[in-house]
């Protein structure tokens, strides 16, 4: 595989790292996406509730 043909694989989605082994038979590359999530927490702390008794 050819450089150009491994960037050009990896340009849907976003490329982030390239490393290329001393001996330059091995390349590791990495790609994706950055994915943000928001969370709610309902009742998390609700006024009222007890510890389960031992």
């Amino acid at each position: 595989m050819t450089a150009a043909a491994l960037v050009s694989g990896a340009q849907r989605h976003a490329l982030r790292q390239i490393r290329i082994h001393p001996d330059g038979s091995r390349i590791i590359y990495e790609t994706g996406e950055n994915a943000f999530e928001i969370w709610t927490l309902e009742n998390f702390l609700t006024v009222g509730t007890t510890a389960t008794k031992r």
